[in-house]
């Protein structure tokens, strides 16, 4: 199992609150099922597929087979293609699809009353973040599966304050000091 997991506490979402600007107008968690569904776990997708699809460029990583040449080899001979982390679009791939469709059955989403985890049940997608050793006993990197950086961070928090203040909107309120990039 691998996740992201946000919340987890009333004082957690209270300190998600504060930090977006929502004191007294609003509690968070009137609307947190709401939130994640229409706002964290559409946008996890989205930066799921581009993080694999730019190869970890999204995250400031480049993903390669420089160390696995050996892999490398037996990847383009068996499938044809060497993008990281992908089977080729193939039936037989997990990984992206277990991170990108909300459809797929090894896709994990569940949202309680103060948390949000999102991630893959596939069983090796660990251990791909921590790097280790190959079936051809070549040493590889940890590869940054999930997407989190400081500018991603800054655009979920985006993302999640747009939501509020179009909730507070509906009210007839309005974030007080808030700033938004919007």
């Amino acid at each position: 199992m691998l996740e992201l997991r946000l919340g987890g506490a009333k004082d957690a979402q209270d300190s998600i609150a504060r930090l977006i600007g929502v004191n007294n107008d609003l509690d968070i968690q009137e609307i947190w099922p709401q939130l994640c569904t229409k706002v964290i776990h559409p946008w996890f997708l989205e930066a799921a597929a581009k993080n694999i699809l730019s190869q970890g460029r999204l995250v400031g990583e480049n993903w390669n087979y420089s160390t696995e040449p050996k892999y490398a080899a037996w990847k383009e001979k068996k499938i044809h293609d060497l993008t990281v982390l992908r089977w080729g679009g193939s039936q037989g791939e997990r990984l992206f699809p277990s991170l990108t469709d909300p459809k797929d059955v090894e896709h994990y989403y569940r949202v309680t009353n103060n948390s949000v985890s999102i991630g893959t049940s596939v069983e090796y997608a660990q251990r791909l973040t921590t790097g280790g050793e190959g079936p051809f006993g070549e040493p590889y990197p940890g590869r940054s599966l999930l997407p989190s950086s400081g500018s991603l961070n800054k655009r979920l928090m985006t993302e999640i304050q747009r939501f509020i203040k179009n909730k507070l909107a509906s009210k007839g309120r309005r974030l007080g000091s808030a700033r938004f990039n919007l």
